[in-house]
C-alpha cells in the first residue's frame, strides 16, 4: 500500500527551535577553550528529549491537540456567533481556541456579542514574543475589519495564561502606536511565575490537580 503523504506538512516551515538561524539557538565559538567539552555535552544531549518526554504527552492528553473538533461538536452559539479578543490558556504551551469554546460560545450568547477566540503561536517551538505578537495582530486585524465588528469597541479577555496575554496586549498595543483595547477581563490570569509562594500551591501541585509541579516547572522554562 503506497504512503500517504502529507503536503501540507511538507510545506510547513520548521519551528523556531529547529531552524540553525532561530532566536535562542546555541552556538559554539571555535575559538572558545571549552568548545571541545561543549561539542562532546552536544553528542551526549538531545534537546528534544525535554519535548519528546513532557510536551508531547501533555499535548495529546490535552482536547483539541490531536484531534482538532468541528463545529458541529461545538455549542450552537459557537458555530453561529464566533467584538471581544479572548485569548485561551494552557500555560502558554498548549491549548488552543476549541478548548474554550464552553466559555466563549457563554460569552457571545449571554452578552449579544461577537467572541473572536484566537489561536497564537506556542512555546517553546516559538518563544516569547511571539505568542503577543500574534494576539496583537488578530487586534489589528478586529481594528481593520470594523465595517463588520464594532472595531471602535473592542475587549480583550482570557483565562489563565490567556489572562496574562490579555492584560500585557494592552500594553504591548499603547507601545506599538495601535489603539489598545477598551476594556480587559481577566479570568484567573498567570500573573507571575512564583507558585511556590502560594500555601494552595504547594499543597495541590503535588497531587497534579490541574497543573502539577513538574509542569509549572516546564512552563517556567519554555
Amino acid at each position: 500500500m503506497p504512503a500517504i503523504v502529507d503536503k501540507a506538512s511538507q510545506n510547513s516551515p520548521p519551528f523556531v527551535d529547529q531552524r540553525p538561524d532561530g532566536p535562542g539557538v546555541s552556538k559554539i565559538d571555535p575559538s572558545d577553550p571549552a568548545a571541545p567539552m561543549y561539542r562532546l555535552l552536544a553528542k551526549m544531549r538531545s534537546p528534544v528529549t525535554l519535548r519528546d518526554l513532557m510536551i508531547h504527552p501533555v499535548r495529546t492528553g490535552y482536547i483539541g491537540q490531536e484531534q482538532p473538533l468541528t463545529a458541529a461538536d461545538l455549542p450552537k452559539s459557537a458555530a453561529e456567533l464566533y467584538p471581544e479578543l479572548y485569548l485561551h490558556g494552557g500555560g502558554f504551551t498548549l491549548g488552543q481556541s476549541e478548548d474554550t469554546a464552553y466559555i466563549t460560545s457563554r460569552i457571545a450568547a449571554e452578552n449579544a456579542m461577537v467572541v473572536v477566540s484566537a489561536n497564537y503561536r506556542l512555546a517553546p517551538e516559538w518563544p516569547f514574543p511571539a505568542c503577543l505578537d500574534d494576539c496583537l495582530a488578530v487586534l489589528q486585524w478586529m481594528q481593520k475589519n470594523g465595517a463588520t465588528l464594532d472595531g471602535t469597541r473592542i475587549a480583550v479577555g482570557g483565562d489563565s495564561a490567556g489572562g496574562n496575554l490579555a492584560a500585557a496586549l494592552v500594553i504591548k498595543a499603547r507601545d506599538e502606536g495601535v489603539s489598545p483595547p477598551q476594556a480587559a477581563v481577566l479570568l484567573a490570569p498567570i500573573t507571575d511565575f512564583f507558585f511556590e509562594q502560594h500555601e494552595s500551591f504547594e499543597r495541590l501541585a503535588p497531587l497534579g490537580i490541574v497543573y502539577d509541579t513538574a509542569f509549572i516547572g516546564f512552563i517556567r522554562g519554555a
